[in-house]
This record gives C-alpha cells, sequence and structure tokens, in this order.
C-alpha cells in the first residue's frame, strides 16, 4: 500500500500480545519498520496500548472499540421470542452470551467452570458464539465438568444480532482488552 501511493496506512492492534524471545524481537523490529515507513497503530484499548508500548516499544494511537447504538438495540419480545425459537432455547432461559474466538486470552473457560457451579436445575443457558479453537477444548471442558446439555457451541456468525436477540447477559471475561 505504500509503494502504490496510498497516502495513510493504519494498521489496528486488537489484542495483547506477550511475545517472548526471538519471536518479540522480530516483531519488535517488524513494527519498527512500518512505523518508519509511517505506518500508524491503533490501538483498541489502555490494555493494549499499554503492551505495545512497553513489549515492542511502538506508541499507538487509541481508539477504544464501541458499538452503533442505533443497530445494538434490545429486542422486541416478538424478536426475542424468534431468536430463541430459532436456537431451540426455552423463553423460560437465562441466556448468558459471548462473541468471540476460543484464544485462550478470551477464557471462556471461566464461563464454564461458572456455570458448572449452578444448581443443576438452573435455567441458564451459556451461547457461545465464535471460531472454537482446532481442539475444541472448551468442548472438552464442558463434557467434563458435565454441562454440556447448558451449552450452545453456535459457531462463526456473519450477524450476531439475532444471537444477541436471544440472550439475557454479555459475558466477556478476558484476561486483557
Amino acid at each position: 500500500a505504500f509503494f502504490a501511493g496510498t497516502p495513510r496506512v493504519f494498521r489496528t492492534v486488537h489484542s495483547v500480545f506477550a511475545f517472548k524471545g526471538l519471536l518479540r524481537a522480530r516483531r519488535r523490529w517488524q513494527r519498527w519498520l512500518l512505523r518508519s515507513l509511517g505506518l500508524t497503530t491503533i490501538s483498541i484499548g489502555e490494555s493494549v496500548s499499554a503492551n505495545e508500548l512497553q513489549t515492542f516499544g511502538n506508541p499507538t494511537l487509541l481508539i477504544p472499540n464501541w458499538f452503533d447504538n442505533r443497530r445494538f438495540v434490545p429486542p422486541s419480545p416478538e424478536k426475542r421470542q424468534a431468536a430463541r425459537a430459532r436456537l431451540h432455547i426455552p423463553d423460560t432461559s437465562l441466556v448468558l452470551i459471548s462473541v468471540g474466538n476460543c484464544a485462550p486470552l478470551k477464557n471462556h473457560a471461566a464461563i464454564l467452570r461458572a456455570l458448572a457451579f449452578l444448581p443443576a436445575n438452573s435455567p441458564a443457558i451459556y451461547l457461545h458464539v465464535g471460531t472454537e479453537d482446532q481442539d475444541h477444548s472448551e468442548r472438552a471442558l464442558a463434557a467434563e465438568l458435565g454441562i454440556t446439555e447448558k451449552v450452545i457451541f453456535h459457531g462463526f456468525a456473519e450477524d450476531v444480532v439475532p444471537l444477541l436477540h436471544a440472550a439475557d447477559v454479555y459475558v466477556m471475561p478476558s484476561f486483557h482488552e
């Protein structure tokens, strides 16, 4: 993009990368080279910004994550009921939802472990939206905890709005971000 004459190039960092050793040195050099070429790096949160500076010597422009409150609005009772019907979730359930991949940093295991603490007759259901890791480790943990019937692994979704309409509580127990 630089060499094609694009006037400004931006890169957004969405996570805390704790690289060590040679990989850290290589990434630090790459970030320096890109800055030298005029690239502006944007971070999406304070922890991401601090990590980029401490780990890679890479100052970033902080632009916090946001959402469009015209698109993401509470559903009408009809939309909520329809969303739950599509997912075969009873109206009486308390639906917890997370949206994101299964990187260890996302800490979805905390949601699964918390769900296992609830009484067996609890109406809580966890709706997991996002690409799972290759080993399906979170499915394995749900099975180990005996809560597979309380978890819906939906997978990737192009449009999360209908899934959010089915939920009561959004949870994001990330270690960072």
